[in-house]
């Protein structure tokens, strides 16, 4: 796209995903995930924040993001590697995402698009694994840039994709086997999502509610997305 970052078309940096390898994964971490129930910690290791009051008394187990706003200059070599050859003004606001399947970062990109970089934990290459790029107007995107990480082997691991949060949204909370993944609303940009469920042939399904400051759901949604090829 004229004018767009240079960042590959297909969203991802893996060249290629095997579908048998993407069916077994996926469906040998549900099971893991699910048996196991809600995980006590972040991919980086850290514990995940304390639930909100408002959200307390669901009848899952729910697991919340944490969540930072914070300038570029203080993840310079983070944001370096996710637009090699852009050099993002350092006052320019970055959100940086670490849930249970993965760590975001999305920012504005030098030409106005919305930009965002992917890892997981033992997804490759190193540092992002999953980029993408899209026009920002109006404080939307237009398409949710699915990202699909894989391991060494070519396994899926995780899919990361862009969410619109409703005007009044103050969580989204995203489908994972056993458990709840929360993410606050932070900021005018899409909300960087990401899992290890329903990933499959090159797409990805996310299942999410998203709720008011009360905890009161505005909405219950499906979407399913496919790698841009």
């Amino acid at each position: 796209m004229r004018g767009a970052p240079r960042i590959t078309s297909r969203g991802t940096l893996c060249a290629s995903l095997c579908v048998l390898a993407i069916v077994l994964v996926c469906a040998t971490a549900g099971a893991e995930a699910g048996a196991a129930g809600a995980p006590a910690h972040l991919v980086d290791g850290s514990r995940p924040p304390r639930l909100p009051a408002a959200l307390r008394g669901q009848s899952r187990a729910l697991v919340v993001t944490r969540v930072t706003l914070m300038a570029a200059s203080r993840l310079r070599a983070q944001v370096a590697a996710c637009v090699p050859g852009e050099r993002i003004p350092g006052r320019r606001k970055v959100v940086e995402r670490v849930g249970a399947s993965g760590r975001t970062l999305t920012f504005i990109g030098l030409t106005g698009s919305a930009v965002a970089c992917d890892r997981s934990l033992r997804s490759v290459p190193k540092p992002w694994c999953g980029r993408a790029a899209w026009p920002f107007r109006d404080g939307r995107v237009s398409d949710g840039r699915l990202s699909i990480c894989t391991d060494r082997r070519g396994r899926a691991v995780a899919a990361f994709a862009w969410i619109n949060r409703m005007r009044r949204a103050r969580w989204i909370v995203v489908d994972q086997p056993g458990f709840g993944e929360v993410y606050p609303v932070v900021g005018p940009l899409p909300v960087r999502v990401s899992t290890f469920a329903g990933i499959a042939y090159g797409r990805a399904t996310f299942r999410f509610r998203e709720y008011d400051e009360r905890g009161v759901v505005l909405a219950s949604r499906t979407i399913s997305l496919a790698v841009a090829g």
